[in-house]
């Protein structure tokens, strides 16, 4: 297993004109390495210690949960 894989990162976003907090998890891509899902949790601001928590521990238990998907392959003759 790759190292890298052991670690999980979660990205932390301040939007003030949402007033809000956008927080993103990492993955894994084959082509592309470590990566930031599509995956978004939003709170709004302002936000209580127990809240902020609870989303962060939800997007870490999130990251590298995006599968890759296996795409037909199309052969030409």
């Amino acid at each position: 297993m790759d190292r890298s894989l052991l670690f999980r990162l979660v990205h932390l976003y301040c939007d003030e004109k949402r007033n809000e907090v956008a927080l993103v998890p990492n993955g894994w891509r084959e082509k592309l390495g470590i990566v930031s899902l599509s995956i978004v949790e939003r709170i709004r601001l302002p936000f209580g210690e127990e809240e902020l928590y609870q989303a962060v521990m939800s997007m870490l238990n999130r990251c590298y949960s995006m599968e890759r998907r296996n795409f037909l392959r199309k052969t030409i003759r």
